[in-house]
């Protein structure tokens, strides 16, 4: 993640934490550690051409996002946004926003960004993990009709502790 679109994320977490008026349940803390695409995923996107999608899917688990409570999570656009959904009260969604460029898959013909997840560790202890694979930026394709910027980035969720990594 560059540091504009990290720096974003971070404002925007913190300016919506302060117009909610609740406690932040989550450390800030920034490593270096190398990016690994993720080994045996399974596929959110399946194999569409997409741009500002709607996806929803069960994780598996319960994982606490802010003061909520979901084992149901929803990725929609500009691409990069995952939202809480939680049936006891479907009014109140938990927004996670890894990436704030409007992204899309880097081809208009075939589907060559997937996006998946993959659920690591022993049950109870798993960690669940959601990738953005190669995604294109939109203003690139508005501009010059050309993909030659792509990215990729995961969101990782911790069942048991409040733990939220962006990589």
């Amino acid at each position: 993640m560059t540091f504009p679109s990290f720096f974003t994320a971070v404002l925007l977490i913190l300016i919506g934490t302060s117009a909610e008026a609740q406690v932040f349940p989550y450390e800030f803390s920034v490593f270096n550690d190398p990016y690994n695409d993720l080994t045996a995923p399974s596929s959110i996107s399946n194999d569409d051409v997409w741009d500002d999608p709607m996806y929803f899917t069960s994780i598996g688990f319960d994982v606490q996002l802010f003061d909520v409570v979901t084992n149901v999570l929803g990725i929609l656009q500009p691409g990069a946004q995952v939202i809480s959904v939680n049936e006891a009260n479907p009014d109140t969604v938990q927004v996670l926003c890894p990436y704030m460029a409007d992204i899309m898959n880097a081809n208009d013909s075939m589907a060559v960004s997937p996006i998946s997840y993959q659920l690591e560790g022993p049950p109870g202890n798993a960690v669940l993990k959601l990738e953005w694979k190669n995604v294109g930026f939109y203003g690139e394709w508005d501009a010059s009709n050309t993909y030659n910027n792509t990215t990729n980035f995961q969101i990782w969720l911790y069942p048991n502790a409040p733990i939220i990594e962006y990589r």
